[in-house]
This record gives structure tokens, C-alpha cells and sequence, in this order.
């Protein structure tokens, strides 16, 4: 129940992870996708946050605005 009442989930970059090519048969987005499929909110993968070179700050418990337009995916705070 620790994801009712999400608005969205938003899942930065998977990068350097040490699994087997398939990794429990499938990759990291899609045991996320799997997991929250009950869910009716959006997924956002490879969003510019965690420890890339592109990494925009995010405010733990802020209420962030997320809109997409084609396949880009804006964020603000």
C-alpha cells in the first residue's frame, strides 16, 4: 500500500548495474513497470536525477510539476 496515493513515479538513470545480461529475465524498467502496473499513475524512466553527469536537483517531499511533450519529459519545481 506504500504506493496509493503517488502521482507518478519518476526513476532516474541505471547505469554500471552488475547483473547478467537479462537480469532476472527482465531489465531493471521493466521489473519497475511490472511492480506498478496495478497502479494508475505514470512512469517516467531515465529522468536527469542520481549520480549522472546530467543531475538536477530534486527536493525530497516537494511537489514537483511533470509535463511531457514527444518523447521529452520536463520537470519544475
Amino acid at each position: 500500500g506504500h504506493l496509493e496515493n503517488l502521482k507518478a513515479i519518476l526513476v532516474g538513470h541505471m547505469t554500471d548495474m552488475n547483473d547478467n545480461e537479462v537480469p532476472f529475465g527482465k531489465t531493471a524498467e521493466e521489473i519497475i513497470a511490472d511492480h506498478c502496473s496495478k497502479y494508475d499513475f505514470p512512469l517516467f524512466f531515465n529522468a536527469p536525477v542520481g549520480h549522472e553527469r546530467v543531475n538536477r536537483p530534486l527536493i525530497i517531499g516537494e511537489k514537483i510539476e511533470i509535463s511531457t511533450v514527444g518523447n521529452q519529459t520536463m520537470l519544475k519545481q
